[in-house]
């Protein structure tokens, strides 16, 4: 998945149940370098292949040099920048996912499910950090929260995030991060 990093942290349960699948198997995530830190600990994750350019994935989906391959991009979502070759997913074109309806039906970790033949199942993610001390400048209970995608269209307004984080806030006493970034354009 050359994705973007909460579709890559949504789609983290695939991984335990991908290995328990085919009995321990060796796991190759494929994903821009910057994103390594998601999975560069991950108990299931045996390498990473750093993805420079969009077209590895269409090349890759032509070879296939694996025994399974499981593609999560849904078919024009990703372009490549120096070919203007469109990455398909014909899988997804056959359950009828695709850019105009996938927020209809599932939510990011069943979709991640579904391409990859898996049952879908209520999951959270889990992020396993390195044993680097980091310090928070308060105490715990803290929530982190992950405001803004790449896609616009997908954000909620800043007025309702203040509404929810004013909510919960006054229910639970808790401290919140926001991780993540804006693309800039």
């Amino acid at each position: 998945m050359d994705g973007d990093l909460g579709d890559m942290v949504a789609s983290e349960p695939i991984l335990s149940r991908l290995n328990h699948k085919f009995k321990h198997t060796h796991i190759t995530w494929i994903a821009s370098k910057k994103y390594f830190a998601v999975f560069e600990n991950h108990p299931t994750v045996d390498m990473q292949i750093d993805q420079k350019y969009t077209l590895l994935s269409y090349l890759l989906q032509k070879s296939n040099p694996f025994q399974h391959f499981y593609n999560l991009h849904l078919s024009g979502f990703r372009v490549d920048e120096m070919t203007g070759i469109a990455i398909s997913n014909t899988k997804a074109d056959r359950l009828g996912i695709d850019l105009s309806n996938y927020y209809d039906h599932h939510n990011l970790l069943e979709i991640a499910l579904k391409l990859c033949d898996l049952e879908i199942e209520d999951a959270q993610p889990h992020i396993y950090l390195d044993e680097k001390r980091f310090d928070i400048p308060f105490e715990k209970p803290y929530w982190v929260i992950h405001c803004k995608s790449n896609a616009g269209f997908r954000d909620w307004t800043d007025e309702n995030w203040h509404k929810l984080l004013s909510k919960i806030l006054h229910q639970w006493d808790v401290k919140i991060i926001e991780v993540g970034h804006v693309k800039q354009t």
